[in-house]
């Protein structure tokens, strides 16, 4: 993962974030459609947004996050409603209706838990890398004291989802 003095949860997220893009565009150009139908983030991978569509987000990014839930913006593309949902729980938790957080916490579990079909990321693929990256630095106590912390934030994670 790179020198000793550079591992860091922010390197761990780099090579994560490394993995996720070269999977996607792997992804794209081999005309693969490695998601549930459902899924809208995934379904951005099938098709363009309309320039229409596209003019309505300056709108969306200047509205205060507690309008967003009530705002109809009057989308063409029935992904974007779905999408403005999850903008909204993954950015402003704190706006969301009971409802909504019944919703989105369904949905992280789903993602998060389920069989792999809405994420390409799970628990288990985690808690995968973090075992071969305690096993490659077993003799480094500052790595593991690292990759403890992320094991804890998992563990809070998953415990917020009930």
């Amino acid at each position: 993962m790179g020198t000793e003095s550079s591992f860091s949860i922010g390197s761990v997220e780099a090579r994560l974030s490394s993995i996720f893009f070269s999977r996607a565009v792997r992804q794209v150009f081999s005309g693969q459609r490695d998601h549930a139908p459902g899924d809208v983030d995934a379904s951005l991978y099938d098709g363009f947004i309309g320039d229409g569509d596209k003019r309505l987000f300056r709108d969306v990014r200047t509205t205060p996050p507690q309008a967003l839930g009530a705002r109809a913006f009057g989308f063409k593309d029935p992904r974007l409603q779905e999408l403005l949902f999850r903008y909204r729980a993954r950015n402003w938790p704190g706006t969301l209706s009971d409802d909504d957080r019944v919703r989105w916490d369904d949905y992280r579990r789903l993602r998060l838990r389920g069989d792999g079909r809405l994420s390409e990321y799970s628990f288990a693929t985690f808690d995968a890398e973090l075992a071969g990256l305690r096993s490659a630095h077993a003799h480094d106590d500052a790595k593991l004291a690292l990759l403890e912390q992320l094991d804890a934030w998992r563990q809070r994670i998953d415990a917020s989802l009930g």
